[in-house]
């Protein structure tokens, strides 16, 4: 009897260790293909990974200040300006309010931020290995592809336009379009003219870009994705605000059409900047979406933004 007490006390103290060991194991951040070491390492809470925000984003070039009687985190750069506030879930990324999953926070006077937030809003890959425990971070723009400088340019401005131009367009439709029906005439006026100024403006600066010979061709398949952007926003005042219903459903198949178009340009890009020839993948999800949404036009009132500007009729 006293052997087999010993034999369980050995092993409870044996997961007890193992539990403290892997829980005190914090997660490796590769910058690049490399290990980097940063005077505070991420860490998991409540199932979500949390970054340090300072180190990640001077990694990635940008400037960071802290404002201590606000409790506030500012980081600026590379067309992007960040504002973080303590123990809230909500930050401002270029003067809009973004929501986050879990809220900024202080751990040895270090802010952290969730992963997803950093991949989402810092123009770099960044992405949770979990197999191997660490945070991975590609900053594209850097990675080794010996690019000319005006190729390195181009590439820099480009990822970010598109970024910038699915960003708009995916505000416009989940934002705008949910609160349609909650929104007077004059709010969705308002709404409307900001959207269509952003965009247009966007779309200038893809039109004015300087391509080199590179990228020539996939930067053909940016202007397209553009086109059917500056496309989409008479269909959005004709079916929303004049309340056009026909209007209203043939938007939806050219929303979806602007997604099929810039994940070609996205790949197109990929594809030059590696040196490859381009093939359009119609396996993938955004083109089976699209026959799928022109196969069924009967069955379109199905669409969530579909039933949610109908309110508003």
């Amino acid at each position: 009897m006293k052997k087999l007490k010993s034999i369980l006390f050995s092993l409870i103290l044996l997961i007890f260790i193992s539990s403290n060991v892997i829980a005190a194991k914090s997660p490796e951040i590769q910058y690049n293909g490399k290990i980097v070491k940063s005077d505070v390492a991420p860490f998991i809470r409540d199932n979500r990974t949390l970054v340090p925000i300072r180190f990640i984003s001077e990694t990635l070039g940008y400037e960071v200040s802290w404002d201590n009687n606000e409790r506030l985190v500012s980081v600026k750069g590379k067309d992007t300006q960040i504002e973080l506030k303590i123990d809230s879930k909500k930050a401002k990324v270029k003067g809009s309010d973004v929501e986050l999953d879990a809220p900024a926070l202080i751990k040895d006077n270090r802010t952290f931020v969730p992963l997803r937030f950093v991949a989402e809003n810092l123009k770099a890959e960044v992405k949770w290995d979990k197999e191997n425990f660490k945070v991975i971070i590609n900053d594209t723009t850097k990675t080794s592809l010996n690019l000319k400088t005006d190729e390195e340019t181009y590439v820099k401005e480009i990822k970010n336009l598109q970024n910038d131009l699915t960003k708009s367009i995916a505000t416009l439709k989940s934002s705008f379009f949910e609160n349609a029906a909650n929104l007077s005439d004059q709010d969705l006026n308002a709404a409307y003219e900001k959207a269509d100024s952003e965009i247009r403006n966007i779309v200038d600066k893809i039109k004015n870009t300087s391509v080199p010979e590179k990228f020539k061709n996939s930067h053909n398949y940016t202007l397209k994705a553009s086109e059917k952007a500056l496309e989409i926003l008479p269909g959005l005042k004709e079916s929303i605000i004049t309340k056009n219903e026909d209007s209203a459903k043939k938007l939806i198949v050219e929303l979806n059409d602007f997604q099929v178009k810039m994940q070609e340009a996205k790949d197109s890009f990929e594809a030059a900047l590696k040196g490859e020839d381009y093939k359009v993948q119609k396996d993938i999800q955004v083109y089976n979406d699209e026959i799928e949404k022109k196969d069924r036009t009967n069955n379109l009132l199905q669409d969530e933004t579909l039933k949610n500007i109908f309110k508003k009729f």
